[in-house]
């Protein structure tokens, strides 16, 4: 982790300005029932209204705000996690070139194809989704669990038993998939290995006359993907 750190802090200001911004997002966005709640039971029930209009224009204005932080943490988020992938991606390319041929031997160039492309992209996904909702969603829940027992105690009590189950079910759905992705990742590895093949090996492919043989190769390899990516979403969507 800390050879990632390294390319991350680059980009420090986007690093602090995201989870900021999800912050003010938050707050905005969880206060919202109370305020609609207040200007049903207030408002509308009291026939007041100026209370209604005053209230309705501060849940607007939340909205815009929350709006404007949402739209920021996307741009520093993006930001933050494209820079990152570049930057290593351009550290594992000079890596690379260091490499011995007993090293390049010992990880195959489709190997490495996938690790500089794939690899790289799924880790910027991660950076992508820690900036968002590994922030986002542990504040939605701890705001809308008290504003939740603040407006009525006894239906909050379902959130307690909904939770627990929730999460039992998530891990079991993961630990299941996580195979799945990691064959997924392998099988990946065989389509780049072919293709590579055959752009390098083209000249002589098409001398002996193997376009057929390739095809039928490639469309194994590639069928075999597919199915394995089909069977790790199948269960992943289970979320």
């Amino acid at each position: 982790m800390k050879k990632y750190f390294l390319y991350l802090l680059k980009y420090k200001k986007a690093l602090w300005l995201a989870p900021l911004l999800v912050i003010v997002d938050v707050a905005c966005e969880i206060v919202q029932p109370e305020l609609m709640s207040k200007i049903v039971n207030k408002g509308v029930g009291s026939k007041d209204l100026h209370y209604i209009l005053v209230t309705g224009s501060i849940m607007v204005g939340l909205s815009i705000v929350a709006i404007a932080a949402n739209v920021g943490n996307i741009y520093y988020s993006s930001t933050a996690s494209v820079g990152f992938s570049a930057e290593l991606r351009k550290g594992m390319f000079s890596k690379i070139q260091e490499f011995s041929f007993s090293d390049l031997d010992k990880f195959s160039s489709s190997s490495l194809t996938t690790r500089v492309t794939n690899d790289v992209n799924i880790l910027q996904d991660v950076i992508v989704m820690l900036l968002r909702l590994l922030i986002r969603a542990p504040l939605m829940l701890l705001f809308a669990v008290v504003i939740a027992v603040q407006i009525n105690a006894s239906l909050a009590s379902i959130i307690a038993v909904a939770i627990p189950v929730l999460s039992v079910s998530i891990y079991f759905i993961l630990r299941k998939d996580f195979p799945f992705f990691e064959q997924m990742q392998k099988r990946l590895d065989k389509v780049n290995a072919v293709v590579l093949e055959n752009l390098v090996n083209v000249r002589v492919i098409k001398s002996f006359v193997r376009e057929d043989f390739e095809e039928e190769k490639f469309g194994t390899t590639n069928n075999d993907l597919r199915e394995m990516a089909v069977k790790a979403s199948g269960i992943f969507v289970l979320n």
